[in-house]
């Protein structure tokens, strides 16, 4: 699923959003820590193979099974996971906030790269 990662105009806040294949990405987007329309998305390589220089919501751990997602459900309560396994989205985690990546990073051992200062 491909991630696109946003800035804001007005408080420099850097999110990122997940799209399906098959949908159109916004270039503007209403920032979630402001509430202003001054999010505009960022040129970006694919999240698939790189190093990190900014973390993004999560790194992908889609599940197979319906107990690996009910494990997630029940590890991870912030973390929206989609139940439905005729949906194309069954088993992928969302982060939509940094308690929710945090739980999800402590329940699949992935760690956080932070850019350097």
């Amino acid at each position: 699923m491909p991630i696109h990662e946003y800035e804001c105009g007005n408080c420099s806040h850097h999110w990122c959003e997940y799209y399906k294949m098959s949908s159109l990405v916004a270039e503007r987007l209403i920032c979630p820590k402001c509430n202003l329309n001054s999010g505009v998305k960022q040129f970006s390589a694919s999240h698939t193979y790189r190093d990190f220089a900014k973390p993004i919501q999560h790194y992908s751990c889609a599940v197979m099974t319906r107990a690996e997602a009910e494990a997630i459900a029940r590890a991870c309560p912030d973390v929206e996971i989609c139940m439905d396994e005729a949906s194309e989205m069954f088993g992928v985690p969302i982060s939509r906030n940094q308690t929710a990546k945090e739980q999800l990073m402590k329940f699949t051992g992935y760690i956080d790269k932070q850019a350097p200062k």
